[in-house]
Formats: C-alpha cells, sequence, structure tokens
C-alpha cells in the first residue's frame, strides 16, 4: 500500500483496520506528514507502529523532529528515533540536548552528548550546568574539556561545583598557558613542603621583596579562583606569583588575575 493512499483514507477505517494497513505500507510520508497521523488521536501503541514502520521504510528524523513527537510515542520509539537521527547526520546543538532531560533517560542523553561534541558542537558552562545530574560525570567532564568556549572567570566558577577538579585545571592551562618560566617553577618546587613553611613566617625567597608590578606582596593570604584553595604567596617572579598553597605540599605560580585575596 502506498503512503499516500493511506494517508487520505485512514481516517475511515476502524483500529484493526488501520494497523493491517500500517504494516502493509510499501513507502513512508514526509516528517510532517507523520506528525500528523501520530497527532491525530491514535493510542500510543498505533502511533509507535506508524513510526517504526516509517523507519524501516527510510524515513530520517532530524534531533530537532523528535521534540515535537514528546508525549505521543514511547520513551522506547523515542530512544529509536534518536538513533535514526544521529545515522543520518542530523544536526545538533547543546540548546536542543537540554530540551531532551526529563524525556528519556541518562544513557541516551549520554549518546546526544557524545553525538554533540563529535559533531564540534560546543558547551556553554551554563549548558555544562544545565545537564549536570542528567548525563553521567564522565560525560560531563568531557564536554566541558572538549568545548572550545573562552570560559570567563564566572564560567570557571560554575564549572568548579560540577565537573572533575582536574579537568577543571586542565581548562585553566589551556586558558592561561604556562611559559617556559611558570614551567620551570612548578617542577622545580612542587611536593618539597619547605616553602609553605618558609611562607608561613613570612621568609622572602631570593633574598628579595616583590617590585611592586603586580598588588600582591610577598606573604599575602591568597585564594585561587575557581579552585578555592587558599594558600600564600612566597615569591614574585616578573608576572608570576608563587604561592605555597595551604595543604602544605604543594607550591605553584599564578598570574595576577588567577588570584585574589582570602581575608
Amino acid at each position: 500500500m502506498t503512503w499516500n493512499y493511506f494517508y487520505e483514507c485512514q481516517s475511515d477505517w476502524k483500529e484493526d483496520t488501520l494497523i493491517k494497513r500500517i504494516s502493509a505500507l510499501e513507502d513512508a510520508g514526509t516528517v510532517e506528514e507523520i506528525f500528523d497521523m501520530v497527532s491525530s488521536g491514535w493510542d500510543e501503541n498505533t502511533n509507535d507502529l506508524l513510526v517504526r514502520k516509517c523507519i524501516s521504510l527510510g524515513a530520517e528524523f532530524t534531533i530537532g523532529d523528535i521534540l515535537e513527537f514528546d508525549g505521543l510515542l514511547s520513551e522506547e520509539t523515542l530512544n529509536l528515533m534518536i538513533d535514526n537521527a544521529i545515522e543520518h547526520g542530523s544536526e545538533i546543538s547543546a540548546s536542543d540536548i537540554l530540551e531532551f532531560d526529563g524525556i528519556v533517560d541518562e544513557a541516551e542523553m549520554d549518546k546526544l552528548v557524545g553525538y554533540a561534541i563529535d559533531k564540534k558542537a560546543s558547551f556553554t558552562a551554563d549548558d555544562i550546568v544545565g545537564l549536570d545530574g542528567s548525563v553521567s560525570c564522565e560525560v560531563l567532564d568531557k564536554a566541558a574539556e572538549e568545548s572550545w568556549q573562552n570560559f570567563s572567570e564566572d564560567d570557571l566558577l560554575l564549572l568548579r561545583d560540577v565537573i572533575d577538579e582536574d579537568v577543571l585545571e586542565r581548562i585553566e592551562d589551556r586558558k592561561w598557558p604556562s611559559d617556559e618560566k611558570q614551567s620551570d617553577n612548578r617542577q622545580k618546587n612542587k611536593g618539597t613542603g619547605l616553602p609553605g613553611l618558609a611562607a608561613g613566617i613570612g621568609f622572602v625567597l631570593n633574598g628579595r621583596e616583590h617590585d611592586g608590578s603586580t598588588s600582591f606582596r610577598v606573604g599575602d593570604h591568597v585564594r585561587v579562583k575557581y579552585r578555592g584553595q587558599e594558600g600564600t604567596v612566597i615569591d614574585i617572579n616578573g608576572d608570576l606569583i608563587m604561592v605555597s598553597l595551604s595543604d602544605g605540599n604543594h607550591v605553584d605560580s599564578y598570574y595576577a588575575e588567577q588570584l585574589e585575596r582570602a581575608f
């Protein structure tokens, strides 16, 4: 049976005849025509049967199309439509995925985010916060790390509460790439424990005070933005401010814009 005949005559058929005619279809209609049918008052099982039959006959749905069918189909059929859209390379955005929250389960949300990442969609900090609790932690971390957004300071503060600390650190390093001097300082001073003690008593490294080119001075108690870790300034070398973190085991170098005073 052709789709055109089915589409024109279906309103005259009883349910059992309708089901038989759906099974006998030889081609599928447009997405608009399929939606017209499933929104005409049929029960969910009949709607599922029609959509599944049309997919088997070559119908192609986009991610945006699927949202229009919410409430008319079972979750299993919606999942099948998602697979169909992905298979045919549908466009997708972060905002599209957020619309699926509460419609499909976490596994499907993970699938959508993974597909969006593969399609080079980029997630804002607000997008990532919005997805928290709807996707797995691993997928949320990947969405943040793979995003090509230039996260602002406020964005990083938002992300601190929802993504893994190591991922956040890599994003920060990407925003403020370390120069050779910063890298050398980190390798030389990490894990020594000594600078933390020295800073606690106001010790000045290299036998000098800072020349005043930033608002921070040796001995200042500071907080690393976005992480919330606190520590003490133990040396200032040009644009780099060396901080002994409060755990006493780590020393790291930062730019002034990465720090704030802790009172």
